[in-house]
């Protein structure tokens, strides 16, 4: 099996042969045109049964580009909560601009309507607290 993860063999998207760990069964949303293998599904099935890696090499988009790409919609509260502490991570180690982080939290709608500019820390009644006005605003379970 190790000769098999370390030989370019497998058919990619692209129609060249790769190495397992440098291709996808399928497409996946955190890598940036990453390459799909073209394997018999059972096959591929038995192959990870073995131990052989499929996409283990494959570098994951940068955060803000993931953000854009898969938007608040597709994520849980917790996973973009998660992801937004990458994007931040970035700007601090300089990848990234603040620029661009403003461009894509523009786009960013939580659950398909709320933009984030409006997520709150909290809401409901009470000294301290926000109501929901409506659901205007949004106030994650994280």
């Amino acid at each position: 099996m190790k000769a098999l993860s370390k030989t370019a063999w497998v058919l990619g998207s692209d129609g060249a042969r790769h190495r397992p760990a440098e291709l996808f069964l399928e497409a996946h949303p955190d890598f940036e045109d990453a390459l799909v293998a073209i394997i018999d599904s059972g096959l591929a099935s038995r192959l990870q049964a073995e131990g052989v890696e499929f996409g283990a090499g494959v570098p994951r988009s940068p955060a803000v580009r993931r953000l854009l790409r898969r938007g608040g919609e597709s994520l849980t509260e917790l996973a973009l909560a998660e992801l937004l502490e990458e994007v931040r991570n970035e700007l601090r180690s300089g990848s990234t601009t603040t620029q661009s982080i403003h461009e894509a939290l523009d786009q960013i709608r939580i659950r398909g309507k709320v933009p984030i500019s409006r997520v709150v820390e909290r809401t409901g009644t009470g000294p301290k607290q926000r109501g929901g006005l409506g659901g205007w605003v949004l106030a994650p379970a994280l």
